[in-house]
């Protein structure tokens, strides 16, 4: 029987899922293509300086939590965090304004792409990384709550912002900074009240030493190199697609992708919260742990495969809902992000066995090859007059080869145990979905579209109840 804490963190993460499209729809309603590709440009910087100068010490961090949270420092550990992301967010003034003058993003008014860069950064950082640590530590159904709450704000100031100041990409980022700065300041209040509240700055200060630098650099150096090739894989697209291509095509291209992306995204996250705490928990014992991840590997990834059917055949009637009718042919790479996204996704869940094993260095080989195909392949595809389709493919043929590359790798780490039958099941439950190739035609009439969509998603609540029945997995 589901209880009712998984309830709350499956509805939570529809809204999350509700209010993310809402957003695609709103965004492409008041921005031009030009605009949105000036927005998927700075998301594609953001992406870089989060990758590259948070993630490593934010997987640090998320490794120690409950022993922090066990020895009460991590009120101390948030003190010293904050010099930390405070120095990146200066960082980010300086080398935003210095890929302004090699002419990226130039035709976007400089002050503001500067500034709002960097404040996206300080502020989400440490919006996720508070939202985090309550799902670390167990309180989820807080977390939702949290985290569907920075999503309404965001969207708001967004809103507010592109239609009361400037209908820019630009200021639609902005509104996104405010809403994660905002529920940071009220995350925090909610750490000191219920969390920990105990604080020292002179016992912060004492926590920094030469043997706990060099432990953070073993850890995270590895994922500082692995990163940047990962964000090339990820992310790298939008500079290259904006700097060989145009801005305009970024905004059509960026609209299909991003409509998988964000469905994936919110569904990877119901994963990482209700699988990754006891996954976590169960990394200082290697035969539970390796229990653990196979058992999560053959559930959650057959999942993907699921989703990532659901949305290519249902990619019509997503893009007449969710997305303003001048983009409607931006359905095609809303197919190709259905499948990159599930090569992507189910390599990151493979990858958490460097994490466990604390063989970080692991990771840097699968996104070696993934980043370095992402960029050749992509940029050798806007040299050809058939950029539109070649893009997408070679993006589709870097996340495969990712992929399989992180597979052999941490297969080396522990022993990997994937059932190809449960595939073939799930294709075979999948081939409903088929008919709706049927109603194609009626896809420009939203109402249509509604009501097909709505009728294939309960079938696909129907096929993830299945899987899961059939692994097995039932929550008290």
């Amino acid at each position: 029987m589901i209880n009712k804490e998984l309830l709350v963190v499956v509805i939570g993460r529809v809204l999350q899922i509700i209010i993310a499209l809402i957003s695609i729809k709103i965004a492409t309603r008041f921005l031009e293509p030009i605009e949105m590709g000036n927005y998927y440009l700075i998301m594609s910087i953001i992406g870089f300086y989060s990758f590259f100068l948070i993630n490593p010490i934010g997987q640090y961090i998320n490794r120690h939590i409950h022993q922090w949270h066990k020895e009460k420092k991590l009120m101390n550990v948030f003190y010293i965090y904050n010099f930390y992301i405070t120095l990146v967010s200066f960082f980010v003034l300086f080398f935003t304004y210095v890929l302004y003058e090699l002419g990226i993003g130039d035709n976007i008014e400089m002050f503001y792409f500067v500034l709002f860069i960097s404040l996206y950064i300080y502020f989400n950082t440490w919006n996720q990384t508070m939202i985090s640590i309550i799902n670390l530590l167990g309180n989820r159904v807080t977390f939702v709550l949290f985290a569907v709450i920075t999503q309404i704000f965001g969207l708001l100031f967004s809103i507010y912002f592109i239609k009361y100041w400037n209908s820019k990409g630009i200021f639609w980022t902005f509104g996104q900074a405010a809403g994660f700065g905002l529920v940071a300041v009220f995350l925090l209040l909610y750490f000191i009240k219920k969390v920990q509240s105990n604080f020292s700055a002179s016992a912060s200060l004492k926590m920094i030493s030469s043997n706990g630098v060099k432990n953070i650099l073993k850890f995270s150096f590895p994922l500082y190199l692995g990163v940047v090739f990962l964000w090339m894989q990820n992310q790298s697209y939008g500079v290259i697609i904006e700097k060989y291509i145009s801005a305009e095509f970024l905004g059509y291209f960026g609209v299909g992708i991003s409509l998988a992306f964000a469905i994936f995204g919110a569904f990877e996250a119901i994963v990482m919260q209700y699988f990754y705490p006891a996954m976590y928990d169960s990394m200082n014992d290697e035969n539970e742990f390796k229990d653990v991840i196979n058992n999560m590997l053959n559930l959650v990834i057959p999942l993907y495969f699921a989703l990532a059917l659901f949305v290519s055949f249902l990619s019509f009637y997503f893009i007449k809902i969710l997305v303003a009718d001048n983009y409607f042919e931006a359905y095609i790479y809303t197919i190709f992000g259905a499948w990159i996204s599930f090569f992507r996704a189910s390599a990151n869940i493979i990858a958490n066995i460097a994490h466990a094993k604390m063989d970080t260095k692991k990771l840097i080989i699968p996104y070696v090859v993934g980043g370095i195909l992402s960029v050749v392949c992509v940029f050798i595809a806007t040299q050809s007059e058939n950029y539109n389709i070649l893009v997408p493919v070679a993006l589709l043929l870097a996340s495969f080869i990712g992929f399989f590359t992180m597979y052999l790798n941490m297969n080396k780490l522990v022993r990997i145990y994937i059932k190809v039958k449960i595939f073939i099941t799930v294709f075979l439950y999948s081939l409903p979905l088929l008919i709706s190739v049927y109603f194609y035609e009626y896809s420009h009439q939203i109402i249509y579209s509604i009501s097909i969509l709505s009728v294939y998603g309960i079938y696909f609540l129907f096929l993830m109840y299945i899987i899961i029945k059939k692994r097995g997995v039932v929550v008290e």
